[in-house]
């Protein structure tokens, strides 16, 4: 994809926007130690001269899914660069939200059927009802920060598909 900055420009809107961390941190059980670095740069992540790593720069202890991993060099018209990225999920905290309430619903399964009478039973078919109304808002969240994150990065850094 192309930007339509050049290489420095590219680079000087990583600088005014990125704020330096590893951005897999953010989706780790640590990212509660970045809850008071500055919350006034959009990004959050490392980048070079070539390459980046970003995630959103969240002001509250949200584990952020996605980060942004790519590289940028100039085209041969020197007013354009060329960016290549992905996104790519953060493994923990993608893990954890797809498989919190499953193995929560599969731990309260295993209570019911050693622990066997009828109001656990209405009691379990309530939790697996909201759970998985839970869990499909919790998918929907996600898919739609990820879409968020992306077209925010093609905003800020003017690339076009």
């Amino acid at each position: 994809m192309k930007s339509k900055l050049s290489v420095q420009q590219f680079y000087d809107r990583l600088n005014a926007n990125v704020h330096e961390g590893s951005a897999w941190i953010k989706g780790s059980p640590f990212a509660g130690f970045t809850l008071f670095d500055s919350k006034v740069k959009f990004f959050y992540g490392e980048h070079s001269n070539s390459h980046f790593e970003l995630t959103r720069n969240s002001g509250t202890f949200n584990m952020t899914e996605f980060v942004i991993k790519g590289y940028y060099k100039s085209t041969s018209e020197h007013y354009e660069t060329q960016v290549n990225y992905e996104v790519r999920p953060i493994p923990f905290a993608y893990y954890l939200i797809r498989l919190a309430i499953p193995l929560f619903l599969t731990f309260s399964s295993f209570i019911v059927l050693f622990n066997f009478s009828f109001e656990l039973l209405i009691a379990l078919i309530f939790m697996w009802i909201v759970s998985g109304l839970a869990y499909l808002i919790i998918l929907w969240r996600s898919r739609k920060l990820r879409n968020k994150l992306e077209l925010t990065f093609k905003e800020y850094f003017k690339i076009a598909d």
